[in-house]
């Protein structure tokens, strides 16, 4: 009797160990399932709002954008206009023509001197010279952004004004004011342009610039920790797991589903920011550098969305399900009969290996496919399904190989 109940608790404690352990195991998926989603969004804010080199590259692309160059030109039209009116240089113009002459012409020639001020400014914004003033400008926005993000007073060409971030146009309007003198308007040399708000392009509003900052602030303390030990935590679980199968097809479930939600997030904030500009051309510069500000993110999601699919795919793949082991042995069965031709020789001999190994290589190839996409330095959809189709075409070959090996070969290598 005494033996008997020993063998029943001897069998009833590994129970209780292994329901434990799998419990454990999935409470580590969800925990990862939760926190990727915010590791994603803090790697990107480190890599492209604090790094700087990153951030030129980010928003380099802005100086091809129309609505860009078309904001600045018509911002520095509407200044220098604002100046030649202050300045009566229209006034002056016709005040040698009779009175009543001069009130004719003088809509006209008003209307004459903004065409030329707006041609010589989209001349201006459409040379090598406003690309030069970009690149001065990208050299100091990312510090200036930093400083805005902590709270700070930024100077510059990017600057904080009130709950904005804006783009200070003045090199631009002074490059005009300089053309517009050599071209004879000389009463516009040394004139003070006009207060610098009547010369700011807005990039960020307040709720883009709260959101900003609250990347920033989330940024800091653990963008360079997170994803490691979320990696960490996913192979503690795998680890401890006693249906490893199943829990990988979870992970990659909680992947995508995690990847789904912050791209919906993401498309609400892009809602929210179609009606935050006073007028059609702002909101398209607004448009534009957010869209630009976080392509790389939407980038990354849509590449873990991915990464999500395939892993949850493999997961489903290697478990006990009557489909999943069929299709198996099939794939595993055809394979290893095509390559048991080639017995024998050198190759026999590299089957015997990968047939009495076949585990570890698996694991190596996993590990060098997620190790190479460390080496990109973005990545998005396509390259993950890249790396994905030549692991999974290494496996192939690995299994067929491993045919050579004979009968012995594993016939069900899920």
């Amino acid at each position: 009797m005494t033996a008997q109940v020993t063998e029943t608790t001897a069998t009833a404690q590994p129970t209780r160990s292994g329901r434990g352990r799998g419990v454990v195991a999935w409470l580590l998926v969800v925990v990862v399932s939760l926190l990727l989603p915010l590791g994603v969004v803090a790697f990107w804010g480190q890599r492209t709002i604090t790094d700087t080199e990153r951030y030129v590259e980010t928003v380099a692309p802005l100086v091809e954008e129309e609505a860009i160059k078309t904001a600045i030109v018509d911002r520095t039209t509407s200044t220098l206009m604002t100046l030649i009116s202050e300045s009566d240089v229209v006034t002056d113009a016709v005040s040698a023509l009779p009175p009543a002459a001069a009130e004719k012409l003088l809509p006209a020639v008003s209307s004459a001197i903004q065409s030329l001020v707006s041609q010589v400014a989209s001349r201006i914004v459409n040379s090598d010279q406003f690309e030069e003033f970009w690149v001065v400008a990208n050299k100091t926005l990312q510090e200036s952004l930093i400083r805005v993000l902590s709270g700070d007073e930024a100077d510059g060409a990017i600057q904080l004004s009130g709950d904005q971030v804006v783009l200070d146009t003045a090199p631009i309007a002074e490059a005009v004011q300089a053309e517009l003198v050599d071209r004879g308007l000389t009463a516009l040399e040394g004139k003070p342009l006009p207060p610098a708000a009547d010369q700011q392009i807005v990039l960020l509003e307040n709720s883009q610039l709260a959101e900003a900052r609250l990347i920033y602030e989330f940024t800091i303390p653990i963008a360079r920790y997170l994803i490691p030990a979320l990696a960490v935590l996913v192979l503690l679980a795998v680890a401890i797991s006693t249906r490893r199968a199943r829990l990988v097809m979870g992970i990659g479930i909680g992947i995508a589903v995690g990847m789904a939600v912050l791209a919906s997030a993401l498309g609400i904030a892009q809602t929210f920011l179609a009606g935050a500009a006073p007028n059609s051309q702002a909101q398209a510069v607004l448009n534009v550098f957010w869209t630009t500000l976080t392509r790389y993110l939407d980038s990354a999601v849509w590449a873990w969305f991915t990464v999500g699919v395939i892993v949850a795919l493999l997961g489903w793949f290697g478990g006990r399900s009557g489909p999943a082991t069929s299709i198996r042995s099939a794939i595993s069965g055809g394979l290893t009969r095509a390559g048991s031709v080639l017995g024998g020789g050198p190759v026999g001999g590299l089957g015997n290996f990968l047939a009495a190994h076949w585990r570890a290589v698996f694991i190596g190839i996993g590990v060098l496919a997620t190790a190479s996409l460390f080496l990109f330095d973005s990545i998005g959809a396509a390259t993950v399904l890249w790396v994905a189709v030549i692991s999974l075409t290494l496996t192939a070959v690995v299994t067929w190989l491993s045919g050579a090996a004979g009968p012995a070969a594993p016939a069900d290598n899920g």
